[in-house]
């Protein structure tokens, strides 16, 4: 239990962010990270869910990646990313776009 504890304020304390390096998405969570090509993502799909991942906020956008591979992630400016994800992969599917969400996080 402490061991589960330890790791959710390590993970609170390092925080959660979100890089674009290139054509790779950078996803540091804690003192976790991923690497993910940009050039993979098959659809994004915006979403609201409390399913534990790399994405701190009820609302939420759901990337499926490599045949099948899926992470959530929470950018603070939900259009710009997938904007930019757009500009580096035209043929990323998107799904369920948010009109004037007001619901609170």
């Amino acid at each position: 239990m402490y061991t589960l504890a330890f790791l959710m304020l390590w993970i609170m304390w390092f925080g959660v962010k979100y890089e674009l390096r290139g054509e790779l998405l950078i996803l540091r969570f804690g003192p976790f990270w991923k690497k993910i090509d940009v050039n993979t993502f098959q659809q994004i799909t915006y979403s609201r869910s409390v399913i534990a991942s790399a994405a701190m906020a009820i609302k939420r956008l759901e990337i499926l990646y490599d045949n099948f591979q899926m992470v959530h992630i929470s950018p603070k400016n939900e259009e710009l990313f997938v904007q930019k994800m757009m500009e580096i992969n035209p043929k990323i599917e998107v799904k369920n776009k948010r009109k004037n969400d007001k619901g609170d996080d």
